[in-house]
């Protein structure tokens, strides 16, 4: 059978790379082994050799390919930040410029998640053209009151967001957000 290859991006910094890698983890241990992984971590500076060397550690639940991708950071210097919200939040906004150009579709994943399944579900989703799939967050009508959106709107949980990564290229989404 062939490995079908699962492509998950995470967002965050030597501080909370170690809580990236509980996620991870938990993500590898439940993956599928006809499943091949290919995992990307966008921070503002190369990850240090003392958290590698624990993230290549991860490599005896399930081999995976890692990547790490430095982000310019300074594009987000004028973003508000907070202490359960930092700079990191907003990589993910400009993943598909950073990603590789093959790649066509990636499951974003915050880094303070357990994965107690297979991925393999969520990233197999038909995206029926569309640019993203998610899941309606609990607080959606929370949100909505406080951003002054209709109550009904749909409001995802943005930790968990499948992306089509060509759909998003093609819609100038950097010029939209």
């Amino acid at each position: 059978m062939d490995k079908k290859t699962i492509n998950v991006v995470f967002a965050s910094d030597n501080n909370y790379v170690k809580y990236t890698a509980v996620t991870l983890a938990s993500l590898l241990k439940n993956l599928s082994k006809d499943r091949v992984i290919n995992v990307f971590v966008l921070t503002d500076e190369p990850i240090s050799t003392t958290n590698l060397t624990g993230l290549r550690a991860l490599q005896s639940l399930h081999p995976f390919m890692f990547h790490n991708l430095v982000v310019d950071a300074s594009d987000f210097s004028r973003v508000r930040t907070t202490p359960g919200i930092s700079i990191a939040t907003y990589y993910r906004l400009v993943m598909h410029r950073i990603l590789p150009d093959e790649l066509s579709r990636v499951l974003y994943l915050d880094s303070d998640l357990i994965i107690r399944k297979c991925i393999s579900g969520i990233y197999d989703v038909d995206l029926a053209g569309k640019a993203f799939a998610g899941v309606e967050d609990s607080r959606s009508i929370d949100y909505n009151r406080k951003f002054g959106t209709p109550e009904d709107a749909p409001h995802i949980n943005a930790g968990v967001t499948l992306v089509d990564l060509d759909a998003v290229r093609s819609m100038d989404f950097s010029a939209r957000v």
